[in-house]
């Protein structure tokens, strides 16, 4: 067994995010409610929308949008849909 400490995605609560633009949030996932879109997507202050091969993608309900080792998601903009945040 590992000495380390881990991090549950969830165990600082939850919050729900509409077709808006979204900033100063820490999350460390978010789950798509239903088909959803972004128009920017930021991982530690950066856009990482392209990089992730996120542009012109539509999310189905149900998906799970890890911010990824040791990083958060510190917003985004849906164009449609609705996420909820970790």
């Amino acid at each position: 067994m590992s000495n380390s400490t881990s991090v549950i995605a969830g165990s600082n609560g939850f919050k729900r995010h509409t077709a808006a633009t979204v900033t100063g949030v820490a999350y460390d996932s978010v789950v798509v409610q239903e088909d959803t879109v972004f128009t920017s997507f930021s991982v530690d202050g950066t856009n990482v929308l392209t990089a992730r091969g996120m542009s012109a993608v539509t999310f189905k309900q149900g998906a799970f949008l890890p911010a990824g080792n040791s990083s958060l998601i510190t917003g985004f903009v849906i164009s449609s849909g609705s996420v909820i945040g970790y």
